[in-house]
């Protein structure tokens, strides 16, 4: 047998293990208040719809239900060292979801992903992240309640467009007291 080659012969080697949480049926439960750490490292590209935003890179899942309130899903921690894509569905299971919808680079400029949304409670949600353009890494995954209904997405388009950089200045004031 001819020995395998080296990365620096052009072949980048593959991760023998994928995460456990690779494909839908497999989505791992987190719960509204969580930070999880995760990689798309080794993962596998999902073949799902557009939702919010494309499906270009491999992807991992996770589900938690729904509280009722709104509900911010990201990526933004400095933990998630690559381009992430967030994408929300919901569904009893995987084999029913619907698209609720996804960000790709909404946390504040970099490239990291934000999606907020009102939940139903009692709702299954389930989350895919995964990457721009193919790319993977690392990441933190954040599930957390907007107690400031304000900072939804609708709020913030009519604030902006009506105060300007007022709204601007007390969204960044609000996200370091809170």
């Amino acid at each position: 047998d001819a020995p395998a080659p080296s990365p620096s012969q052009g072949i980048t080697p593959q991760p023998s293990v994928l995460p456990s949480n690779d494909i839908c049926i497999d989505a791992e439960e987190v719960f509204v208040g969580d930070e999880t750490i995760g990689t798309t490292v080794g993962a596998r590209f999902d073949g799902v719809e557009t939702c919010g935003t494309s499906n270009t890179g491999p992807g991992v899942w996770y589900y938690f239900i729904g509280t009722g309130q709104q509900i911010i899903v990201d990526t933004c921690s400095s933990e998630t060292d690559y381009d992430s894509k967030i994408t929300v569905f919901r569904g009893a299971s995987c084999s029913s979801l619907s698209c609720v919808g996804g960000d790709d680079d909404g946390c504040d400029g970099s490239t990291r992903s934000s999606y907020d949304f009102p939940s139903v409670n009692g709702a299954r949600y389930y989350i895919l992240v995964h990457g721009f353009s193919f790319k993977i890494g690392d990441f933190s995954l954040s599930i957390t309640e907007d107690t400031m209904v304000i900072n939804g997405p609708r709020c913030r388009l009519f604030l902006l467009t009506i105060l300007g950089p007022l709204y601007t200045i007390y969204c960044f004031i609000t996200r370091l007291i809170s």
